[in-house]
């Protein structure tokens, strides 16, 4: 008997930090226009329920979706290892709040993870300022090939550019 997809493991899920930020709509929205669909999407709420309104509206977009409601914020850590323990994906990524995927990127994590076999991999990130009414201010692109001297000097790997093994 085959199992169903719903029994076969995903291979990924997108931990989404959130304090309830006004932009975690869009975020979210960047999630539901993924090229792939199977990925779960844990958001670890700490915004003591002022979220949920915009995780449900939201949520019939997303295939798998998980809220996991706090009664207040923790630290990043912490909420980040309450994802993971949330989640049932092989792998991990992670978006916050104030962050938006392009809609190829969770297809370039799963592709990074499975055709390298590395327990973790990046990708390069676009870092944009805009203003409180979302006019654009500031661009820059962060892409830099893996370099074990820097990284022992500062990091250059953004967290939201990276999918990591359990």
């Amino acid at each position: 008997m085959t199992p169903s997809n719903d029994a076969l493991p995903l291979p990924l899920g997108v931990i989404v930090r959130t304090l309830g930020r006004p932009r975690l709509g869009e975020a979210l929205d960047s999630l539901v226009a993924q090229t792939r669909r199977d990925f779960e999407t844990i958001v670890v709420d700490m915004s003591g329920g002022s979220a949920a309104p915009v995780i449900a509206a939201r949520g019939p977009g997303l295939t798998r979706l998980r809220h996991l409601s706090l009664p207040g914020a923790v630290g990043r850590s912490d909420a980040l290892n309450l994802g993971v323990g949330g989640s049932t994906a092989e792998a991990m990524a992670i978006l916050d709040d104030d962050n938006l995927y392009t809609p190829g990127h969770v297809e370039t994590l799963i592709r990074g993870l499975a055709t390298t076999g590395a327990d973790l991999v990046y990708t390069g990130v676009c870092r944009r300022t805009l203003t409180p009414a979302g006019e654009l201010v500031s661009e820059e692109h962060h892409h830099a090939p893996f370099d074990l001297a820097r990284l022992l000097f500062g990091n250059f790997i953004y967290a939201t550019g990276t999918a990591f093994r359990r």
